[in-house]
């Protein structure tokens, strides 16, 4: 399976945090390239080698990632204002143990520091959550039904197509619907795993693999087909045709071949 392309406006890999290859700790890569856009996110914060930092193996079951103590650790990815028009998607592949209030993973506000004109998705008490709110507070807020702090990897999407919220989980639609807010938000800043409140308890806990941002709200299919497409994949991997069978009859014989 492929990776939906149609409105995809950012996208952090871990697997080529680079450009062309892994993040890694020494040296320490300081840089969370964009692979499709012009977005890179630059790292702040972290640890290396300690509480936080660039870790895994490239395989499935440990994936190249970016870890986050929770503390202050984020990267700023400049200003996407990805959700000002209220249709936008976010997508993250993500693991933790946190059961922690509000935790950000992306998303775009007017400051990282300030709760004004937010859209985003996170963690709050061990379930997804994704959240809209303009400058006079009022705020949609929508939550998984199911937990998703046990420690294994999670693909959450949420999708705003500017008359409501959808949730999904390992891509499949999991809370009803939530109507947004009608407003015209201003954001300057974009983020992964920040704190919009600048709280102890406001950056996200665990580790990411994958991000993606897109311009529009993702159909069902759309996010069913990025989860099967799983977590080691990225959008500009090259796609792999399969092999073609053919046969010929050579005389009284029949010869078969692959290309």
């Amino acid at each position: 399976m492929a990776i939906t392309t149609d409105g995809l406006i950012a996208e952090w890999v871990a697997k080529l945090a680079t450009g062309t290859g892994p993040g890694t700790n020494s040296p320490y890569v300081e840089t969370w390239v964009d692979i499709v856009g012009a977005y890179d996110g630059a790292l702040a914060g972290f640890t290396p080698d300690t509480a936080s930092g660039w870790a895994g193996a490239g395989t499935a079951l440990d994936p190249y990632c970016l870890v986050f103590a929770g503390t202050d650790d984020t990267v700023d990815t400049g200003d996407l204002s990805a959700g000002e028009d209220l249709t936008v998607s976010y997508e993250v592949w993500f693991k933790t143990t946190s059961g922690g209030s509000s935790l950000k993973m992306v998303g775009d506000a007017s400051s990282l520091a300030n709760t004004n004109d937010k859209t985003h998705m996170g963690l709050n008490a061990a379930k997804l959550f994704g959240q809209q709110s303009d400058r006079s507070y009022q705020t949609a807020t929508i939550a998984s039904t199911a937990s998703v702090n046990g420690g294994e990897w999670t693909h959450g999407v949420l999708t705003i197509d500017g008359s409501y919220l959808l949730l999904y989980v390992n891509g499949t639609s999991d809370a009803d619907a939530v109507a947004v807010y009608s407003a015209t938000l201003v954001q300057d800043q974009s983020g992964i795993g920040f704190s919009n409140d600048q709280l102890p308890d406001g950056f996200f806990i665990g580790s990411i693999a994958t991000v993606r941002v897109y311009s529009k709200a993702l159909s069902s299919g759309e996010v069913a087909a990025n989860y099967a497409a799983g977590i080691l994949a990225a959008s500009t991997d090259s796609a792999v045709e399969a092999p073609v069978l053919s046969a010929a009859q050579v005389g009284s014989d029949i010869q078969i071949s692959w290309t």
